[in-house]
């Protein structure tokens, strides 16, 4: 096992066909390069591992585009997946913390659960959206434990019921 002691990942060391005496096991036809700067290893598919001396892994697809980058520094690790689809599984559960977490999308987010999603936060909720917002449920309730329910519109206040009751509990 060759190792490096910069990033403490051990990398087995593949003999190439001369150093394995002819022999076709299943690292024969590929080859590790290894020079002072970087330690290259490389897969069947033409996609390529390169452990830097510099504190950086880049893990490069068959056309050479970098699909994971972890870069140490002195003060983080720096970790960065680019992919054409990722996805993330779990038996059990997937949790992400951090001080700070944006989700973009060019097009859409959906969330799905089985039998709930729970959205609890400590301080304040905005939702800011340019469009609809379209709320559909069996039953919505709105309660608010300190203070007004305020609802202002622009145009009309509109309620549709079978019966619309007021000061009814």
């Amino acid at each position: 096992m060759l190792v490096k002691e910069k990033f403490k990942i051990k990398v087995p060391f593949q003999k190439s066909r001369t150093e394995s005496n002819g022999v076709d096991d299943e690292f024969s036809s590929h080859r590790n390069d290894i020079s002072g700067n970087e330690y290259i290893k490389y897969f069947r598919d033409g996609s390529k591992l390169i452990i830097h001396n510099n504190d950086r892994v880049d893990l490069l697809n068959n056309e050479g585009v970098n699909c994971l980058n972890i870069e140490s520094t002195e003060s983080r690790l720096i970790v960065n997946i680019n992919g054409l689809e990722i996805n993330i599984s779990s038996l059990k559960s997937i949790k992400l913390e951090a001080d700070f977490i944006s989700l973009n999308s060019r097009s859409e987010i959906e969330m799905y659960a089985e039998t709930r999603i729970v959205n609890t936060c400590n301080g304040n909720v905005e939702n800011k959206i340019s469009g609809s917002f379209i709320q559909t449920a069996s039953e919505n309730k709105i309660t608010s434990d300190l203070g007004d329910i305020l609802l202002k519109a622009n145009d009309n206040v509109v309620m549709l019921g079978e019966k619309v009751l007021l000061n009814c509990e």
